[in-house]
């Protein structure tokens, strides 16, 4: 009976199942359900929620994600809005784990804003280890106007990645805190293409050990539009690249890229508490395309 008893516990204690989400909307346009956590205050005028996870599997005291989840698979759709229970939420980012362990091969996040107008900055956070272990995921492509935080280990081990692009399409008065945190792209042995639109290194902050570096060098090539090169070939860590070249073909990708953007988002007007607006409302301050603007007449 002490044996039952011993053994059942043990089994609590070494392989457990639990939920960590606060909803899920069902589905995107390819046909999967998303899951969310509300980031924001239960009394807040603005909605706020992150990507999540489904499960998390404890077994043997390490955590496994996305166990029982069929959705995250394949390609995938992140929106900029959702509702829930007759509520209307913005999503800010990608949370910690949100699609770690699973099986994308790609995530699109053109065709829609994830942005949050806080004070006078908009941030797109991608959470620590959120896309860990996704062997699948062949490249990664984020465009928006907005700063850019990702979290420690967010690709790691990842190890069918071969291009990552990060496009700001930013004017230069616009301040700009871009963060690329600790061994996010560590493990990633086939990446070969790192392609980042920014004017000079300041405003894309990133840590001396976001790559794995070997032999003194970060075995990737780093791509950036023409006359831009000189602002990274002096300076720690970019100089550590083991190539940085400037491509003209990448403003065209960049147009692009852009268009598609415009194209499927069809240039959304949202008032300053997150609402859908008539375009034609000529004065006031709206976020368009996650960018503010102040229109006089």
């Amino acid at each position: 009976m002490k044996r039952l008893i011993l053994s059942f516990v043990l089994s609590l204690v070494f392989s457990f199942n639990f939920f960590a989400y606060d909803f899920s909307v069902k589905k995107d346009s390819h046909g999967k359900t998303i899951y969310y956590n509300i980031t924001s205050a239960p009394d807040a005028k603005i909605k706020t929620c992150e990507i999540t996870y489904s499960d998390c599997v404890i077994v043997d005291g390490e955590a496994k994600y996305n166990q029982n989840n069929e959705h995250y698979k394949g390609y995938i759709s992140c929106e900029a809005k959702v509702s829930f229970q007759g509520v209307e939420y913005w999503v800010t980012g990608i949370g910690d784990h949100a699609f770690q362990d699973t099986e994308i091969i790609e995530i699109d996040l053109l065709s829609s804003v994830i942005s949050f107008f806080l004070g006078e900055e908009m941030v797109v956070n991608i959470g620590k280890d959120a896309f860990k272990n996704c062997t699948f995921l062949k490249q990664f492509i984020m465009q928006d106007n907005l700063s850019k935080k990702i979290g420690e280990r967010a690709f790691e081990n990842c190890t069918s990645l071969e291009r990552v692009w990060l496009i700001s399409n930013t004017p230069p008065t616009h301040t700009i805190n871009n963060r690329i945190s600790s061994m996010v792209f560590h493990g990633c042995t086939n990446l070969n293409e790192f392609f980042i639109e920014s004017l000079k290194p300041e405003n894309f902050q990133m840590a001396e050990d976001a790559f794995d570096i070997q032999d003194g060098k970060i075995k990737c090539r780093l791509t950036v539009v023409p006359g831009n090169k000189v602002y990274f070939e002096d300076v720690q860590p970019w100089c550590l690249f083991s190539e940085i070249i400037e491509d003209e073909k990448a403003e065209c990708a960049i147009e692009d890229i852009q268009t598609r953007n415009q194209r499927l988002a069809n240039n959304p007007t949202f008032d300053m508490t997150g609402k859908k607006t008539s375009s034609q409302k000529k004065k006031g301050v709206f976020i368009v395309n996650g960018r503010k603007v102040m229109r006089k007449e």
